[in-house]
This record gives C-alpha cells, structure tokens and sequence, in this order.
C-alpha cells in the first residue's frame, strides 16, 4: 500500500516501569501484567480522552465539568491508591483541554480560564511554591489561576507549565534548571512569566513541550523555536549547549525556504521532530537505541 500524504502526527512517551493503559469503547483500563479491568459504571459515557502522569490517569470529555482520576498516586489531597476519584470544576465551567505533568494537572476550560492542582513545589501549578514532595499536605486542591488574558492552549513539561493566550503570548512557570520555561531562569518560577527572546515579537501558534524540552511555532512565518534541555541535540539548533535558557530559531535546513513551513511539531524526552506543509518530517535527538 502506498504511504499517503501524512497530515498530522504524535509521539507518546511512556517510559519503562511506567503504568500503561488501553481505553476501549468499553472503558477498559490495561494495567500490565493484570488482565483488563472495567472500569466503574459510572464512567461510562463520561470518558473519552485519557492522559497520564507519573503513577496516574486522568480521564475527561469536553465540555464536561468532570475529571477522573485513577492509578497508584493520584495527585489527589487524602485520594486512595488505586480507587476512581471525581474532581469537578467550579459551578458554569467545562473542558476544553487537560495537560498532565509528573504530580500536577492544568485545566483549560471552555471560556479561557485555567484551573490547577497537584504538586506544587517548583511553582509548577502557578502558585507560591508549596513544601517539598515529602512534606504533608503538599498537594494543592483544583483552584483557578489568573493569566493576563484568555487561555487557548496549556501544556505540561514534567515539573514546567506553558500557557499560550488568545493574543499569541507564550507565559510559563516551574522547574527551569534546563532552561525549559525559556525565561532565562533557572530554579523555580512559580508566578506565569512571558517567554522570553525572540518569540516576545512573535505571535506563537503553538506550544508543545516533554518532559524538559520545548518547542514553539509562530505565526507569522512558521518559524520553529526551541528551549530547554538538549542534552541529545533534540533541538536542532546552532548552538551545542546541552541547556538552552531562550527560544532558538530551529533550522530544519541550511536554506529554511526549502523545508516549507512547519504545521505540526512533536517531543519526546530525548527528540523531537517537525513535519512541514509538504509532507516532510524533520528528526533530532537520539531515536530508538542510538
């Protein structure tokens, strides 16, 4: 058969050791070496996307006020291992999108708004930084933060958050010794910050970030940014720094004009790649066992 254009892509990371799982029309979860489970009745027809974070689930539908969490360590304040729990947003509020790190969830909701919880002790949920992840009462409950202007998109890196607004505005907050907030920082950033270099006098399409890397693409050339770790050269940048503390241009090619523009981007934790308005990907980092 032969390949087709390719329109879009993803990666999912899902490293070893990890809970994975499978969800069904039937709302099965898969959680190796066990035979599938059914999950509650009451579930069924209020799940249909699912994320992960490190020991847990999220299960969500747009446009519904109602999270499900479930796994080994829900980021849930006096939440069981291994039973199903509710989180419902305020009264008037719905999903849009949910972005899940190591301990923490962002919310985006059908108005703009943002709502957080979880783990909080790089400032990762955009709150004043809570105690340390040994510490009791650590988790913060699911509160709204305010951002400067409507919300279109959140994303999670491993302890880091992006947020992009309506105006094309790149904010982040959290852990940044990578450099992967892209603020110049490094440490804990627990107030949302604006990007900073050369996407401050961009408009950002979008955002996509993995465990310590990000990538950002903007509108009005299609131009790729990248920030964070580049211990494998996943950024594909000019320079050989293994942290990169601002946006660089990425450079598909010697000549940018001949790659085209960039439509989708994707991350893993030790790569990443582009695929550009003719049909091309672009790789970087280190792939498989190399």
């Amino acid at each position: 058969m032969a390949l087709q254009r390719i329109r879009s892509f993803a990666f999912s990371f899902v490293p070893k050791h990890w809970h994975r799982l499978i969800l069904t029309r039937q709302l099965r979860l898969w959680v190796p070496p066990t035979s599938p489970e059914l999950l509650p009745d009451v579930v069924k027809g209020a799940v249909t996307k699912v994320t992960r974070g490190v020991g847990f689930s999220v299960g969500y539908s747009d446009s519904s006020p109602l999270l499900w969490f479930w796994g080994e360590d829900p980021p849930i304040s006096g939440g069981g291992r291994g039973m199903l729990e509710e989180v419902s947003l305020p009264r008037g509020q719905l999903v849009k999108q949910v972005s899940v790190g190591r301990r923490h969830v962002v919310v985006l909701t059908t108005s703009g708004e943002v709502f957080s919880m979880g783990l909080n002790c790089f400032g990762q949920c955009g709150f004043p930084l809570s105690p340390s992840p040994s510490s009791p009462g650590n988790l913060l409950p699911l509160q709204p933060l305010h951002t400067p202007s409507p919300v279109v998109k959140v994303c999670c890196g491993l302890d880091h958050t992006h947020f992009l607004t309506s105006e094309g505005l790149l904010y982040s907050c959290g852990w940044s010794d990578d450099g992967q907030t892209g603020t110049g920082c490094r440490g804990s950033l627990a107030t949302p910050t604006r990007v900073a270099g050369d996407v401050m006098t961009e408009r950002v399409r979008d955002v996509q970030c993995c465990a310590d890397t990000s990538l950002a693409i903007t509108e009005s050339s299609g131009g790729i940014y990248g920030w964070g770790n580049n211990e494998y050269r996943q950024l594909h940048i000019e320079s050989s720094d293994m942290q990169v503390f601002e946006p660089w241009k990425v450079n598909l090619l010697p000549n940018q004009s001949d790659a085209g523009e960039v439509v989708a981007m994707t991350i893993g934790s030790s790569f990443s790649a582009t695929l550009t308005e003719r049909g091309d990907i672009y790789v970087a980092g280190r792939l498989g066992g190399s």
